[in-house]
Formats: C-alpha cells, sequence, structure tokens
C-alpha cells in the first residue's frame, strides 16, 4: 500500500504542475486586470481540441503543437481585451458587467465547437498515451511526466519573464497596486493587454495538454471552470505563487482521494478543503488577508 500511495503522491504532483499552468493564467487577469474571466476554461477546451485536429489532418503532436497554437490563442486574447474588455474599463463598467461579456464568449466557443466538432467525446491517443515508467515498483505515467516538464518549462519561462523584463516588472506592479503604478507612468492598457494575450495563451496551451489525458467534449470546460476557479481562490486571488502552491495540493488531494476512497469524492473533498481554508483565511493561503 505504501507504494501505491508514493504513487499517488508523484502522480498528483506532476498533476499540480499542469494545473498550475492553466490557473496562473487565469489568476493573472484577475490580479492585473481585476476581471473574472468566466470563458477562460472554454480556452482550455479549445486547445484541446486544435491540439486534436493538428494531430488528426497532420499528425503533429501535442507535445509539438502547444507552442505554434500559443501564438494565435494570445492573438486572440489581445483581440478580446482591445475590443471588449478595454472599452467597458473605460466606461468604469462593474465587474458582474465584464463577467456576463465573457460568459457571452464562452457560450460561444462552446457552441461553436459542439458544431464543428459536435459533442462526442475526443481524445489525442499519442504514442506515448496509456504507457508508464518503472521506478522502483511504481507505475508513473509517461504522459504526466512529459507533460508535467513541458509545464514546468512553461511556468519558468513566465516566471523569468515577470520578474527579468521591464514588461513583466511593470504587470507584477499593476498587479500589486493598479492606480500607483499608473501615477508612476505605467501604460495600463499596453500591460492589461499583454497580461490577457498571455493568460490565453497558457490557457490554449494547458488544454493542449490536456488532449492526452482526459477525453473531452465542448461542455467539459464546466468541470474545468470549477476545478480551476477553485484553485485560484484556495491560492488567493491575484497571488500567483498561491495558485501554483494550490495548484500541487489539489493535484496530491485528489490522487490520494481517489486512491482511498474514489473519483466520486475528489470534487467533494477539494470544494470541502476550499470552503474550510477560506473560514479560516478568507483571502486564500497567499492572498491578502481582509480585516
Amino acid at each position: 500500500m505504501l507504494a501505491l500511495t508514493m504513487q499517488s503522491l508523484i502522480g498528483g504532483l506532476l498533476m499540480g504542475s499542469i494545473y498550475a499552468l492553466l490557473a496562473v493564467g487565469l489568476n493573472m487577469v484577475f490580479g492585473g486586470m481585476r476581471v473574472v474571466n468566466n470563458a477562460h476554461a472554454n480556452f482550455v477546451v479549445l486547445g484541446s481540441y486544435l491540439a486534436y485536429a493538428l494531430f488528426r489532418g497532420y499528425n503533429l503532436d501535442p507535445l509539438i503543437s502547444i507552442f505554434p497554437l500559443m501564438i494565435p490563442f494570445f492573438l486572440l486574447g489581445v483581440l478580446i481585451q482591445r475590443f471588449l474588455i478595454e472599452p467597458l474599463k473605460r466606461r468604469k463598467a462593474a465587474m458582474l458587467t465584464t463577467m456576463l461579456v465573457m460568459a457571452g464568449v464562452w457560450i460561444i466557443i462552446e457552441t461553436l465547437s459542439l458544431v464543428i466538432w459536435t459533442a462526442d467525446y475526443r481524445f489525442v491517443k499519442a504514442p506515448y498515451t496509456g504507457t508508464s515508467f518503472e521506478v522502483f515498483g511504481m507505475m508513473i505515467s509517461k504522459t504526466k511526466v512529459i507533460f508535467s516538464v513541458v509545464a514546468a518549462v512553461l511556468l519558468a519561462l513566465i516566471y523569468l519573464f515577470l520578474t527579468k523584463t521591464d514588461r513583466g516588472r511593470a504587470i507584477r506592479a499593476v498587479t500589486e497596486d493598479r492606480e500607483a503604478s499608473q501615477l508612476m507612468g505605467v501604460k495600463i492598457t499596453q500591460v492589461t493587454t499583454l497580461t490577457f494575450g498571455l493568460a490565453i495563451a497558457l490557457a490554449g496551451a494547458g488544454g493542449g495538454l490536456m488532449s492526452t489525458m482526459y477525453s473531452f467534449y465542448p461542455a467539459m470546460a464546466d468541470v474545468w471552470r470549477g476545478r480551476l476557479f477553485c484553485i485560484v481562490i484556495l491560492g488567493g486571488l491575484g497571488s500567483i505563487p498561491g495558485s501554483i502552491v494550490a495548484a500541487f495540493i489539489f493535484g496530491v488531494v485528489e490522487a490520494l482521494v481517489t486512491l482511498y476512497a474514489s473519483a466520486i469524492w475528489t470534487d467533494v473533498v477539494t470544494y470541502s478543503l476550499v470552503i474550510i481554508v477560506l473560514l479560516v483565511r478568507p483571502g486564500g493561503l497567499m492572498g491578502r488577508q481582509t480585516a
């Protein structure tokens, strides 16, 4: 049983790195823009579909296709920010208004996915899908290992961008204090456009990775939406490190609950964990705590 527990822990940590890739983009948008992007999960599923289309049409492995896919996803994010969100921000629209607009984007993506690919379950069966490494008697999924490494590399690049470049430092400054950043001469519109573009690019890349691990269909976004919002809230709204920590916690808890109880109970346990943490720390694990 100890070997199975260790195997589940490792699998949970590997899955946590992919969750982190998805959640960081969602939290970047909230922290830098104060926008709740409830269509984020739909971009994840769209990334799965496009990776599937490239695999079926050109036999292009998602491990490769996610990188060129990030470009159109980034551009799509820029367009949405410039033509949907920024006009609302200039008019000082309420957060609920932007949520409703992004809900419209969510419905458009889901409907188009349904029309193009139907409601059938899809899955990318790459050469390494369903295979495992044996390490000290433990079976570790090759897919999770490979894609967690890719996710870790992308997260490391985002970290370097945020800490070592002027644009990245501007994003962090706006996340910490939007008004003070504007007074210091930071061009808020440029920063928020870049932030949203990067967030959607990460969502597309994460969706491409997920396409070989889970079957997906248009409404699959509803599953990811709840999961990702829980991770972001658990870690702390606006806290990127918090999202990463919470993602690993989610991955491990899901793996252990599946092992010792059943996969049916994973949502019950993880959502209960979020509620308990918020009762003790209303701002999340690493978010700002309200008085």
